[in-house]
């Protein structure tokens, strides 16, 4: 399945879109010269690259899984 693939990069997708800005807005230790290249940077390094990494090794193997699956003749 899909989400199966997907899911391990999650955790990450709500860190960055949730957690992260929360963090910057109400803890006064976090640096708030933050800017938004940097925050898309971080996202593409924690959650993007990830998922195309996930996305090029799981959805050939389902395809496969699936194609093979048409293959085998049920009695």
């Amino acid at each position: 399945m899909l989400s199966s693939i997907v899911f391990p990069v999650l955790p990450y997708l709500a860190f960055f879109l949730v957690g992260l800005p929360i963090t910057v807005i109400l803890d006064d230790r976090v640096a708030h010269n933050i800017t938004i290249p940097t925050f898309f940077i971080g996202l593409a390094a924690w959650v993007i690259l990830p998922a195309i990494g996930l996305l090029a090794g799981g959805v050939p193997v389902h395809l496969w899984k699936r194609s093979g699956s048409r293959a085998v003749a049920h009695p």
